[in-house]
């Protein structure tokens, strides 16, 4: 069943904030979570030191100002470092036979079926696959409001790792739109040279 987003606005599933948590103990140890509480908000502060629920949903702005967290503490405030936990979280999330899967299918057809499960993540927007071919692909997510480039290079991140489990080499993913930009939604391409 969807969240709905009343009195809260847009929510995210549990998945998303263990995702980025576990980034954060990979790389930096497992007490360096604990460095990023000062760093929130006091509603986020009370999620992340209660216990998470994968499947539970939370206030999207609480895993917006976690990635900001992130990278304030640990990266160099520009950002930067939310392709990482992207990129990362697409390894986290995905079990290994989905990884074999994804290696041997339809890029077009995971992507779609990506498109199709946004909803199991976010109680807001859609994921909507533009075109792809041989060596390029766009996607845009409508209705969903990012709150904050953080997010926006997150999912670029993702989007990203995806595309290195497909096999695509010498990847390259622009976030050509944003609505944080006054575009009408958050737009990206995908280019890459080959397949492996």
């Amino acid at each position: 069943m969807m969240a709905t987003s009343e009195g809260g606005g847009t929510r995210s599933k549990g998945f998303t904030l263990l995702g980025a948590l576990a980034f954060v103990e990979e790389r930096y140890g497992e007490e360096a979570r604990w460095k990023l509480l000062p760093e929130v908000d006091e509603e986020s502060r009370q999620i992340l030191t209660g216990p998470i629920l994968p499947s539970g949903w939370y206030p999207f702005r609480a895993q917006v100002g976690l990635y900001e967290a992130i990278d304030r503490v640990f990266g160099a405030g520009d950002l930067a470092l939310c392709w990482e936990i992207g990129k990362f979280t697409c390894d986290y999330e995905m079990k290994s036979i989905h990884k074999v899967f994804l290696k041997l299918a339809n890029l077009e057809l995971w992507i779609r079926s990506s498109g199709l499960m946004w909803g199991r993540y976010y109680s807001d927007g859609r994921l909507e696959v533009e075109e792809i071919d041989a060596s390029e692909g766009a996607i845009r997510i409508v209705d969903f409001k990012p709150l904050s480039k953080a997010f926006c290079y997150d999912f670029g991140g993702w989007l990203h790792r995806t595309l290195e489990l497909n096999n695509r080499q010498s990847v390259e993913v622009e976030h050509s739109e944003c609505v944080l930009d006054g575009a009408g939604a958050c737009r990206y391409v995908g280019r890459w040279d080959r397949v492996a």
